[in-house]
Parts: structure tokens; sequence; C-alpha cells
């Protein structure tokens, strides 16, 4: 543990030191800076590459772009790690040339898009701001009826993501929602905004291989998806009807991507967002959920509990979700990842979520934005959960008991983002690997917060 944080901290010193470095020689020519090992006379270039990509996982995208400046091995090991901070980046695409966005090397497209406009080092959405501006102010997330209302270049996109034009009279926004990240866009969309998104399309497109599922996909499709991974973008009502094309395709490789577009109602009744792991297929490991329209407004009661297919989850583009009902996830076995980024606007969180699921070694709350109550039984017994960044609980007000329960791997704790707790339940980190002293100095700031007990 001291030798992790020690790495840790040591690498983001040597990044600020080394930012001001690379300013002052911001003479020298840029093959000739690339060609500088600053730390070629220290241990740390013979730190192994796992670990340094994972010392990297520290950096914000913007601190990382400063990294790559500093020598050619932190370059390559940057460059081979870029589709990590493209996934988790605020990022700023201007299609008009700045003193900002050319600050990063021309030639490295997916370190430009992974370059954040603020130094918090954490999205919790995946934004991206398409604006001449460098601080846009009137802004707003990217709605499927912006494209709706501009139908040419609505079907430009789908031929870019999908590699093949929308099929005539078929409502094709919800799939192209379902497949961007959430943009910011301008308060006042024309048609002029929108075209100035194409280009950040295009190296989407380029960056990820998308596949609309149609149903129809045969033996030269089945060896196209042997090769690479893919993200298959299927309709909420097209599960049940394609589910033998969609079982088919996943069997190429296990780490295929599926998202989920819910451009109706189904799976949807009076705003409760219903699917069990029947409805899905046992071969569906990586799963994406979208819902464009933003028809839902909760996620119900044993959401997915027991799908023990899923390695990977992430909830984007539920803009009207304020709640999410128990079970969650519950006893997902072989769950290692859930974004949860997606659902910024949830304030109550009911029990069991995450519980009993074996396989998580992390979980970030910075996604809930809004969050105010925590239900009994949170990430409960998840034997391997190691890290909890407990930053996206400053909203919190109530934790109901159990929380963190049997965490036996967990090793620290930070109170300190519980800045509006008023009740807690009972058994809080109990029977966690949190050492003995400092759950007591946690116990203590409890009790100086005089909060009020739950029975």
């Amino acid at each position: 543990m001291f030798k992790n944080k020690f790495l840790k901290y040591a690498t983001l010193l040597g990044v600020s030191l080394l930012a001001s470095t690379c300013i002052q020689a911001s003479e020298l020519e840029a093959d000739d800076l690339m060609d500088v090992d600053v730390f070629q006379t220290t241990t740390i270039v013979q730190i192994p590459r796992d670990r340094l990509v994972e010392i990297f996982s520290y950096l914000s995208a913007e601190e990382a772009a400063i990294a790559r400046g500093v020598c050619r091995l932190w370059r390559d090991v940057l460059n081979d790690e870029h589709a990590v901070a493209f996934s988790n980046a605020n990022v700023l695409f201007d299609p008009t040339p700045s003193t900002h966005a050319s600050s990063i090397p021309d030639e490295d497209m997916a370190q430009t898009l992974a370059f954040h406009i603020t130094r918090g080092g954490f999205a919790p959405l995946e934004n991206v701001f398409i604006s001449p501006d460098l601080y846009p102010q009137c802004t707003r997330l990217l709605k499927a009826s912006d494209l709706e209302a501009h139908p040419d270049i609505l079907n430009a996109w789908h031929a870019t993501l999908f590699g093949e034009d929308a099929p005539q009279n078929v409502r094709s926004a919800g799939l192209v929602m379902a497949a961007l990240p959430r943009m910011l866009v301008r308060e006042v969309m024309d048609k002029n905004t929108v075209q100035a998104m194409t280009p950040y399309v295009q190296t989407l497109a380029n960056h990820t291989r998308f596949k609309a599922l149609k149903g129809q996909e045969g033996t030269e499709d089945l060896e196209v998806f042997k090769s690479a991974p893919h993200t298959l973008v299927v309709r909420a009502n097209d599960l049940q009807t394609y589910e033998f094309g969609l079982r088919t395709l996943l069997t190429t490789r296990d780490d295929h991507s599926v998202v989920v577009s819910f451009e109706d109602e189904t799976f949807i009744k009076n705003g409760v967002l219903s699917l069990s792991k029947s409805d899905i297929p046992d071969t569906l490991h990586h799963l994406i959920l979208s819902d464009p329209y933003d028809w839902a407004t909760r996620i119900d009661n044993r959401f997915l509990a027991c799908a023990n297919g899923i390695v990977t989850l992430q909830a984007k583009h539920f803009g009207n979700v304020g709640s999410i009902g128990i079970n969650f996830l519950f006893g997902s076995k072989a769950l290692t990842k859930c974004d949860v980024r997606g659902f910024a606007q949830v304030t109550q969180v009911e029990s069991a979520f995450l519980m009993c699921c074996p396989s998580l070694p992390n979980f970030d709350t910075r996604g809930f934005a809004s969050l105010i109550h925590v239900g009994g039984g949170f990430l409960m017994r998840d034997e391997r959960l190691s890290h909890f960044d407990g930053r996206g609980l400053s909203k919190v007000e109530s934790i109901y008991h159990g929380f963190l329960m049997k965490c036996v791997s967990l090793k620290t704790f930070d109170l300190t983002p519980l800045v509006q707790l008023k009740a807690l339940g009972k058994n809080f980190l109990l029977d966690t690997g949190v050492p003995e002293d400092e759950l007591i100095q946690i116990y203590v700031r409890l009790a100086n917060m005089r909060l009020q007990r739950m029975t």
C-alpha cells in the first residue's frame, strides 16, 4: 500500500515539475522534446510497464497530455492507453483553430479529444463541448430531437458510425444518440452548429467499430466480428426479435460490447425501467444502457439481479431517472465494473445496490452527482472491493444499515465527502479491511457530527 501511494504521489509531483520544464523548453522543436528522457538516470523508467500504466491512471487527461511530452516511453504508454482517457474525459472539440486546442499534437486526435477543459480529472458524464468558445456559457445536452430536426445530418452521422445508410422509414436518431457520448451543445441549436460536430463523430467512428444490429447478419459478418471487438447497437424492442443473431455474434469474441437503446416503452411502464437477466443473452458480457428519449424516471427492483454473465455495465443517457430500486445488479458474480455516470439525476438508491458482487474491485461514486439517500446494504459483501471513491457522496444526507459491511478487502475509507450526512444506520463499515486505528478515528468523527441514528 505504501509503495503504491509513493509511486502515485512521486509521479504526480514529477508531472507537476515537468510541466514547468516543458513550458520553459517550449522553444525546442517538438521532435527534440519527444527525444528528451528526463528520467534516464533514475529508476523510474525501469518500473514495469503495467505498473506505469497503473500510475498514469491517476492522472487527469490534461496531466496525461503534459506527461506525454516528457519522454518516448511515457508517450508510448499513454498512447496505448488513450482509450481509457477517451471514455472518461470531459473534452473540447473545437471545429475552428484555437490556441487551446492546438497545444496538443495534431497527429494524436484521440489525445486531443481526451484533453480536459477543466482540471478536475473526472467527468460525471462523457461530455463533449462542441463550441468555438473555450468555456461555453449557455449549453445543454444534445437531444435526439436536435438530430431529427436535421435529417440530412442525422443520416450522414448514421452512415459515419455504422458504415451504411439509415434504413428508409426507420427512426435512427435513437441509435445514433446511443452510440455517441453525451455532448454539451449550445442552448440554441441550428444546422451549422450540428454540422460542426461531424468531424468529432468521424473521429469517434474511427476509434470504435460500431455495428447496428439488423438480425440478418451472415457468414461474412461473423468473420468480421472474429477479427476485432465491436460495439453492437440494438433497440430494446429488438432484443428478443434478434436474440439468435445477437447471441451468435457475441460468441465470436467475449470482448464485444452491446448498447441497448430504449427508444419506446419496451421494458418501460409508467416511467419504470425493468430488465431481468432473462431479457439479455447469457453471452453478453459488456453492456451499455442508453435512454436517449428520457423515457425512464425510475430503475425497477431486481434490475439485472444475478445476471452472472455481465462483466461490465455502463449507464448513460438517463436524464430523468431519479431513483434506483432494491437489488440493482444484486449477486452478479462476474461484474468487475459498474459505471454510473448516466445516473447524475438520481437522488435515492434503495437497498442492496451492487450487493454480493464478489468480483467488483472498485467503485466510483462520482457519477452520483445528486444522490441524497443511500439504502441498506450498499455494496455489502463485495469481498474483492479494495478501492471506494466516495467523492460523489457530498450531497448524501442519510445512509441506512450495512454500508460497505463485510467488504473484507477494503483498506481505506475517506469520510471527508460526507459533509451533508445527517442520519446513519447500523453496521457502518463493519467487518471491512480498514485498519482498527483508522476505523476508530472514523467513528470518533461520526460521533462528533452528532448524527441521528436510524432504527
